[in-house]
């Protein structure tokens, strides 16, 4: 089933080697397009063009995540919405 997902977020939450018991440093995908989730696997880097109050679709192709402007018209502002 389709389904949207709103991100805000371009870059993974990084976990300190510090903050683990043994291992190398770990992200954590905040931009929802890992194919490796709950890890990042680099796929955020697609979305570094976006621009601030579009809406953007990912759809694979050929293998690879392509963006898909999804136009709105009169849609309502999220501005503000899940601020804490």
């Amino acid at each position: 089933m389709p389904r949207v997902v709103e991100r805000s977020e371009h870059t993974p939450i990084p976990i300190q080697k510090s903050d683990l018991p043994a291992g190398d440093a770990v992200y954590f995908c905040r931009c929802g397009l890992s194919k490796n989730a709950p890890f990042c696997d680099g796929s955020h880097k697609k979305t570094l063009h976006e621009q601030s109050g579009k809406l953007y679709r990912y759809e694979e192709r050929a293998g690879n995540l392509e963006p898909v402007l999804i136009r709105i018209e009169n849609a309502p502002s999220t501005e503000g919405v899940g601020a804490q």
